[in-house]
Formats: C-alpha cells, sequence, structure tokens
C-alpha cells in the first residue's frame, strides 16, 4: 500500500516538473507595460497626454496603464495596481483592478481615476504602478487539456484560474505629478486635433477620398472651430462643428478626386492648437498588396530585430534569382531608372522601409536623428541601393536618418539602426551586444527571392534559434504598428487586385435629391418623385429601392461606372386622403399630404327683384302747376272763340 503511495507521490511530482517545464513563464517584459497621466483615451495606445503634470485640489488625475503580449493559453488575467505616496512617503490613495478574459486578446489597458483631496499638502507626489500577470497557468492548462472530454460528457464549463499577488511575476513602474493650489492648472489652448484617419491612402481614378479628425475639447464650455481642408496648398472643403465641454467628436472633410501622384493633404482648424498636418498621402499607385510577413523580435530590455524575408532592398530594382544583376555600374543605372520612375517595386522597398524606421524612431523615444548604416558583410549592392531608398524616404516623409555607408565588425557607438542585406545572415557576437546595449538591426534576407521557384525558404533556422532565445518571436500580425507606422499599408478588404497595375474597388452609391413635386397633391392625381444615384467607388450595381408608408412602389438593379450618375424619375398616385412619407433604401426620405379635390359650389335661381320706382320730392306742386297751366290754356281758346 505505501509502495502504491509513494508511487502514486512520484508520478504526481513527475506531472508537476513536466506541466512547469512545458509552459511557457509569465514573465511580464517592462517595455510591453506604459503609464502616462492622460486627458483623454480613446483605446488602447490612442490617449492624449496631461498638458501638465500638476493638479489643483478638486482636480481629478486620469492615469492611463496597458500591458500587450499578456495573453497565455488563450487566457489573460492582470491586476492593475496603483498606490499614491506624498511628499512625506505617506501613502493617501490606492485602487485596484482585476481584469480577466478568455479568447486571444493580447493588450489590455485600464484608467485608474483619482481625486485630488481638498487636504492634500503641496509637493511632489509618486504614483506607484505594478501590473500583475495573476493568471494560473497550470490550472489553466489542465483545464483546457480536459475541456474536451468534459464537453464530451455535457460539463463544458471553461473558466480562468488565478493566483495571489504574491507569488505572481509584475512589473513596476513609476510617475511623478505635483500639487500646487495656487497653480494655474487651466490648458493653454482650447481645442486639440488628436488623430487623422483616411478613408483609403490608395484609390482608383475617380474616386473621392475621407479625412476623419477627431477633435478634443479641453475647456468647461462648449467651443466653436472651423476645419479647412487643403490639398495640395489649396483650399478644399471647410465644415464648422461645435464641441461640447471636455469632450471629442469627429469631423469628415472630403478630398474630391485626384490625379495621379502624392499629394499634401492639410487641415487648418480655426480655434484649434495649432494647424494639424496629415502629411503625404500616396494616391492612385497600385496597390501593395503583397506585403511578406514582417517578423519582429525584441531583446530583452535591448533593441529589436526587424526581419523580412522579401528581398525589399535588392527587390527594389528587380534583383532576383531570374535577374541578378552583378555589374556595379549596371546596378547605379537601374538604381537612378527606377526611383526617378517611382516604379511598383521602388515604391514597395520605400513605403516598408518608411513604416520600418518609423517604428523603430518611435522605440527610439521618437526623437532625435536616425543614425543608420549597413553591416560589413552585406550584398555589396546594397550599399548603391539603400542609399538611394533612403534619399526617398527623406524627401517624401521628411524622416530625420542620417545615414553613415558601410560599417563593421565593430560598430560605432552612435549608429541606432544596421541594415543586414543577403543570404542566412548570422548574428555575431558584435551584433548581439548592439542589439543587447538597445541597438536595433533590419535583416532583409535576400532568399526570399526564391519565391518564383517553389523552393522558397524561410527564417534561417539559426537565427531563429538565436532570436528565439531573447524574447517571443512572432511575426507581425495585420494589426501590428509596424504595417501602418507612417504610410497605412495594411489590406483594406475592400481593395483587391484584379490585374497587376488595375484596381478593383467596390462600388460606392450615395443617393441624393429626392425630389416630390407637390407637397399637397390631389387624391387619385400622379405625383412626380425624382432623385439621383451617384457611384463614388469602382463599377458595380446595387438594388434601389423605394417605399411609400412602407409599400415598395419601386426597385431596379442600377448599374454605374465609376463617377457616373443616373437621375431617376417615377410617378406615385395616393388613393385617399393623408400623410405619405417617401423612403429610399440607404437614402434621404420626404413626406407629402394628399386631398380630395375640392368641388365647385351648386348655383341656384335668383328671382329677378321688380324695379322700384324713384319717388321724387315735389311731385305734387309739379302736378298742380301742369293742371293749372292745362285750365289756362283751355280758358284762352274759349274767350277766342
Amino acid at each position: 500500500m505505501n509502495e502504491k503511495i509513494r508511487r502514486g507521490q512520484l508520478g504526481l511530482a513527475i506531472t508537476i516538473f513536466f506541466l512547469i517545464s512545458v509552459i511557457p513563464v509569465t514573465a511580464i517584459n517592462p517595455h510591453d507595460v506604459n503609464v502616462s497621466l492622460v486627458n483623454n483615451v480613446f483605446e488602447f495606445g490612442i490617449y492624449s497626454k496631461r498638458w501638465v503634470d500638476t493638479y489643483n485640489p478638486g482636480e481629478k488625475i486620469q492615469l492611463y496603464v496597458d500591458v500587450k503580449n499578456i495573453n497565455n493559453y488563450r487566457a489573460v488575467a492582470v491586476d492593475f495596481v496603483a498606490i499614491v505616496v506624498d511628499p512625506n512617503d505617506y501613502v493617501v490613495w490606492a485602487g485596484s483592478k482585476r481584469i480577466t478574459e478568455l479568447g486571444y486578446t493580447d493588450r489590455i489597458y485600464y484608467i485608474f481615476n483619482i481625486s485630488v483631496d481638498e487636504n492634500w499638502i503641496d509637493g511632489e507626489y509618486r504614483i506607484d504602478v505594478y501590473v500583475f500577470n495573476v493568471l494560473d497557468d497550470i490550472s489553466t492548462y489542465s483545464m483546457y487539456a480536459d475541456l474536451y472530454k468534459q464537453a464530451l460528457f455535457g460539463k463544458y464549463n471553461p473558466k480562468i484560474f488565478t493566483k495571489d499577488r504574491e507569488s505572481s511575476e509584475y512589473v513596476k513602474k513609476s510617475v511623478t505629478f505635483t500639487v500646487d493650489k495656487n497653480f494655474n492648472t487651466e490648458p493653454p489652448y482650447t481645442l486639440i486635433l488628436v488623430e487623422g484617419k483616411l478613408k483609403a491612402v490608395e484609390l482608383p481614378e475617380k474616386v473621392s477620398n475621407t479625412l476623419k479628425i477627431t477633435i478634443l475639447n479641453t475647456q468647461s464650455e462648449s467651443k466653436e472651430v472651423t476645419l479647412t481642408l487643403m490639398v495640395d496648398r489649396k483650399e478644399g472643403e471647410s465644415k464648422t462643428t461645435t464641441i461640447p465641454p471636455y469632450s471629442t467628436k469627429e469631423v469628415e472633410l472630403e478630398i474630391k478626386p485626384l490625379p495621379l501622384g502624392k499629394h499634401s493633404i492639410e487641415v487648418i482648424a480655426t480655434g484649434a492648437r495649432h494647424q494639424y498636418t496629415y502629411g503625404l498621402m500616396p494616391v492612385l499607385l497600385p496597390p501593395i498588396l503583397n506585403y511578406e510577413k514582417l517578423y519582429v523580435g525584441e531583446v530583452i530590455n535591448g533593441g529589436e530585430i526587424v526581419y523580412s524575408d522579401n528581398s525589399y532592398i535588392l527587390g527594389a530594382i528587380n534583383i532576383s534569382i531570374k535577374n541578378d544583376i552583378q555589374d556595379m555600374k549596371e546596378i547605379q543605372d537601374l538604381v537612378n531608372k527606377m526611383f526617378s520612375e517611382n516604379t511598383y517595386n521602388a515604391l514597395a522597398a520605400e513605403k516598408t522601409l518608411t513604416n520600418i524606421f518609423a517604428y523603430l524612431w518611435k522605440k527610439h523615444n521618437g526623437r532625435g536623428e536616425l543614425d543608420v548604416a549597413i553591416y560589413k558583410g552585406s550584398d555589396q549592392r546594397a550599399e548603391l541601393i539603400l542609399p538611394a531608398i533612403i534619399s526617398k524616404i527623406e524627401e517624401d516623409s521628411k524622416a530625420p536618418i542620417t545615414f553613415w555607408g558601410t560599417v563593421g565588425p565593430e560598430i560605432p557607438e552612435n549608429i541606432d539602426i544596421l541594415v543586414l542585406v543577403g543570404k542566412h545572415v548570422k548574428i555575431t557576437p558584435q551584433l548581439a551586444n548592439f542589439l543587447e546595449n538597445g541597438g536595433h538591426i533590419i535583416v532583409d534576407d535576400t532568399t526570399g527571392s526564391l519565391i518564383d521557384s517553389g523552393i522558397r525558404e524561410t527564417i534561417d533556422q539559426e537565427l531563429k534559434r538565436i532570436l528565439d532565445g531573447w524574447k517571443g518571436w512572432k511575426p507581425a500580425k495585420p494589426g501590428h504598428p509596424i504595417y501602418n507606422a507612417f504610410y497605412d499599408t495594411r489590406v483594406n478588404r475592400s481593395v483587391e487586385i484584379k490585374l497587376k497595375s488595375e484596381l478593383k474597388y467596390p462600388p460606392e452609391f450615395k443617393i441624393s435629391d429626392l425630389e416630390v413635386q407637390a407637397f399637397i397633391a390631389e387624391v387619385n392625381k400622379s405625383v412626380p418623385i425624382s432623385f439621383k444615384v451617384f457611384n463614388n467607388g469602382g463599377y458595380g450595381a446595387e438594388d434601389i429601392i423605394l417605399t411609400v408608408n412602407g409599400e415598395e412602389i419601386y426597385k431596379e438593379k442600377v448599374a454605374l461606372d465609376t463617377g457616373e450618375e443616373k437621375i431617376i424619375t417615377l410617378t406615385y398616385t395616393p388613393t385617399k386622403e393623408g400623410a405619405y412619407k417617401v423612403e429610399i433604401k440607404n437614402g434621404p426620405s420626404k413626406v407629402f399630404f394628399a386631398k380630395e379635390k375640392e368641388k365647385p359650389p351648386v348655383s341656384k335661381e335668383t328671382p329677378v327683384p321688380t324695379p322700384v320706382k324713384e319717388k321724387r320730392e315735389g311731385a305734387g306742386l309739379v302736378v298742380v302747376v301742369a293742371g293749372i297751366f292745362a285750365v289756362l290754356v283751355i280758358l284762352r281758346i274759349f274767350l277766342r272763340e
């Protein structure tokens, strides 16, 4: 019996040891934790920082904390803890929040709202922030291992297992702020243009674009702002809007269809903090939808490696396994030709490297020059091509890059980024030391050019093994910030390649100018109705449906080319008195009224009145005088006889 117990205990110990050995450590990388005093938060990683780190008593502190790369075994369990310490090292406030979630969420954030108490003394305060990974990995792993069996017998109950903070891995970060009763904490500006987003950075011909600008009002009263779009320094659409107190509002500005080329897009805001420049927007260039995955790996407490096996640098001038040009004069001629003509491959290389440089520049705290060099031992042809790419990047994006040529094997202290170009790149001790001291490396593996032969190699296994030893090494997913660090090169689901140089864009129908020609119509008399349909997208057809009081009276599949417009007319006859609502699906609506036609009044015979003779004054006197005159006349005749 004792022997069975000992065997059972040994088996349990082996099982626990095995689980511990195979389950990844849940340590949090300090670089994956971000803490900031903020004014407004929009989503993970997008927020406006507090304009000053000084507060008055009665004000509210918003402390933003986020963490990424936190998912293990399709589960997240994190404790956020914040402790406020006053100038005399007394704890004056504390708060915590636990967030748990089943799924593949890999980044979460929380906002602590801290009220500055009226009795807090003036001086500098410190906020210690702790982020604990409280996920119980062994229990979670075991739960998933048994889940299938549970589901099979009707006991499916997935849940998250946690552990106490004392036994959990954590990262601690601190921020400071000041309390000053006499300090004016009103922001020096009223409105801030926080963020600008284009509907698309690449469009087919004759299609308009939309720039969405988010505006933040930092004041306690509503403010009015006028946004004016400037395209190639010419005034475009202008909109005036009112922003409520301490709120944000998104304003859309339409960019009319533009000709082939690159165009500067600016927004001038009257009443906001400053003029906001969106930057250069490539328009009507072939969509770069064939980006190969970039691999991003970080050395613990050090720099990052961005790895591509797509041979962007050599590929910029069409060097591949089928076109392996070696003559340096021919290389230089190709460089001059490809970049002067803005060819597709040259543009792909420029945009990809711009995003990589921008991503690493942000890792470089987003300030100062980036000192870039090619590492000795790279493909010599890259020494002619990379300077041309960097020159285009500086011209188009105004990136603060200084190119130092070729260095190595020893690496000067001023170099921030090393570019390695070639097949089966190795990480030498010098490169490893460079990474561990915060330097960044871009590896452009030229074996990617073997894709056409069907024997394409992936990341060099030895290189991958070394990188795995430093930190979790994985491809940059479509949403990774490296794909939109400057140019947004993420695949838009509504855009696809039809031919090499042709865009197929979905139709985008807009319905406007609905007219009902009689506001008050007659019953049983037809009413003319008309409206416009305009296609702002690619060629296509859509069902246009019009209803009156919910009854469908018109349905037609309308096909329009890009930029084409059609006017549709029809009639409707109301059959009874009342209100009639005319509605177009996904379009405008209008109301008209119908009433019965008024009947003319029935005519009646009116008797003709008998004329009334006028009664004249003095009529009797006239008769008397006439009578006397007649008597006198008769008497005179009688006397003559």
